[in-house]
């Protein structure tokens, strides 16, 4: 076996960690492929982490390695974690909330908490800052090139792991739908909702959709409050006015066409900024 490993994580490109966790990798198996989906997530994001993670692990094939690294509580005792998903990829990240938006997508994981005394880096055990090079890359890259099975992790972890905590978006009313903004796009500055396509259609449903009449909040205070029109996409909207839109992830989106909405309307994201879409 000899599958692909994914990196994502907070470390930026500037400092040798990236590279120290790609050398980890390649000193198992000369032959291991490794990719990056980022390494520019904001210091400490663990929000924004799990949900590039999230919108990242549709589009690669079954018995892909992904180790996500966002991990404020490194060294602490705080669960190190190797997850199975339905579709066959392996997850490997702390038990920090990182798979907070990946859970919504994918059912019934399969989850082992690491044996860390067991699977850390030999010449490592006395380090405790850099668990990206020294555990994550390491077993992840094992399990890449078969050296180590899954079943090999660890035990079976049957109780709640992390998740962070928010509102789910939900139906309010016959009309109305209340959510979360979740993430501002880069650079664009588009915005990312909570809201599926799903569950705009049963908003939508029968009803014909054109214009839509979005607020957003933070903390209670109004922010924005406009009427924009819902299109297929940016280029169906008037000049550089605000659209509604279905995004490539499946999500309501809000954006200026040709613009950057949140730093129009100082907008940013996370559980605090709520936005509230309805029709006439």
């Amino acid at each position: 076996m000899k599958a692909n490993l994914v990196l994502l994580t907070d470390f930026g490109n500037k400092e040798h960690f990236v590279a120290a966790m790609k050398g980890i990798a390649i000193s198992v198996n000369q032959n291991i492929s490794v990719f990056d989906i980022t390494h520019e997530i904001e210091p400490y994001n663990i929000w924004e982490a799990s949900l590039v993670l999230a919108n990242a692990l549709p589009f690669w094939p079954p018995l892909t390695i992904f180790v996500a690294v966002v991990d404020p509580g490194v060294g602490t005792y705080r669960r190190s974690l190797a997850v199975k998903l339905s579709d066959g990829n392996i997850i490997i990240c702390p038990d920090n909330g990182i798979l907070t938006f990946v859970l919504e997508k994918y059912d019934n994981p399969e989850i082992r908490i690491i044996d860390e005394k067991v699977h850390m880096r030999p010449g490592a055990e006395d380090y405790y800052t850099f668990h990206g090079r020294d555990l994550y890359v390491y077993i992840g890259a094992r399990i890449a090139t078969g050296m180590v099975q899954f079943n090999e992790t660890g035990s079976l972890h049957t109780a709640d792991i992390t998740l962070l905590d928010y509102n789910r978006a939900t139906i309010a009313d016959s009309n109305k739908i209340e959510g979360t903004i979740v993430k501002v796009e880069q650079p664009f500055g588009n915005l990312v909702t909570d809201i599926t396509a799903g569950l705009f259609g049963k908003l939508t449903e029968q009803k014909e959709i054109g214009d839509l009449n979005v607020r957003i909040k933070h903390d209670n205070h109004l922010v924005y409050n406009d009427k924009i029109p819902f299109v297929k996409s940016f280029g169906y909207a008037a000049g550089s006015g605000a659209l509604a839109y279905i995004d490539s992830s499946g999500m309501i989106g809000i954006a200026i066409n040709s613009g950057n909405f949140a730093k129009e309307y100082n907008i940013l994201c996370g559980n605090t900024w709520k936005i509230t879409i309805s029709i006439d």
